[in-house]
Order: structure tokens, then C-alpha cells, then sequence
């Protein structure tokens, strides 16, 4: 990483991982039985790339940007992760019931959309104000004067 403020944005990251993610189960969701297994897996590979660095890489912004929050701000987020996962698992499984998974997997990809937008417009504000900097809390003291 080298000096101090030569740290990179993590913004791309959660941009990428969100359209990744998305896009992987709005795929996924459009494959019918006819469908190669080389279809599935290469879908399921693109949402499994995208998820896996959504979630620790939003923990590691929330983390950089309000460090004072510390260990209760992080267990916020981890359960408000959770909190999310238990309400869109009885409405994707409802539209299941209705439509089918397929059209359960695709609602679910709107999320990853709505979420890359979101992210897009962070990233946008904070490339206004001069870009992504990471909060730092010094531990040093001033001397007594």
C-alpha cells in the first residue's frame, strides 16, 4: 500500500462485487432446462465472485469511515445484514410459490442493480469532496505546553 493516503477506494470493489452479483442471479434466474451445465455454472461462478467480496468489503468501508464506532457499529452491520436475508428470504420464497425460482432469482438480482447504483452514487460524491479517505483516530497526544 506504501505511504499514508496512497490507499485505494474500495468504492470500485462494492460497485463491481454489487453488478457482479446481480447480474450472476438475473442469469442464473433466466436459465431454463435446456440450458447448458457450462450456462449454470459460469452464472453461478459470476454471482458466487460477486457476493464474495461484497459483504467483507462493506464491513471494511463501515469500519474505515466511522472507526470510533468500533466493534458495535461492525455487530450493526453484521446484523443488518442478517435482518435483510430474514425478509427477503419469505418474499423470494412467495414469489417461488407464484412464478417460480426463476423469477424469485431474478427480483433477487435487482437488489445487486439497486445496490450498484447506490454505490455509484457514493462514489461519485466522494470523488466530489476530493475522493475516498479513510477516517484515522490518532492515539498520540499532544505535549503539555
Amino acid at each position: 500500500m506504501g505511504k499514508r493516503g496512497s490507499h485505494q477506494s474500495p468504492l470500485g470493489t462494492l460497485i463491481g462485487s454489487s453488478a457482479l452479483a446481480g447480474l450472476g442471479l438475473n442469469w442464473l434466474g433466466s436459465l431454463d432446462p435446456n440450458s447448458s451445465a457450462l450456462a449454470a455454472l459460469t452464472a453461478a461462478t459470476i454471482f458466487g465472485i460477486g457476493k464474495t467480496f461484497l459483504w467483507p468489503t462493506m464491513i471494511g468501508v463501515t469500519a474505515e469511515l466511522f472507526p470510533r464506532g468500533g466493534p458495535l457499529l461492525l455487530a450493526v452491520m453484521g446484523g443488518a445484514g442478517m435482518l435483510s436475508v430474514g425478509l427477503v428470504l419469505p418474499v423470494m420464497g412467495a414469489r417461488m410459490d407464484r412464478y417460480g425460482p426463476g423469477a424469485a432469482l431474478q427480483m433477487v438480482a435487482l437488489l445487486g442493480a439497486t445496490l450498484t447504483l447506490i454505490f455509484g452514487v457514493v462514489w461519485l460524491r466522494f470523488r466530489a469532496h476530493g475522493g475516498y479517505r479513510a477516517v484515522h483516530i490518532s492515539t498520540s497526544r499532544v505535549p503539555n505546553a
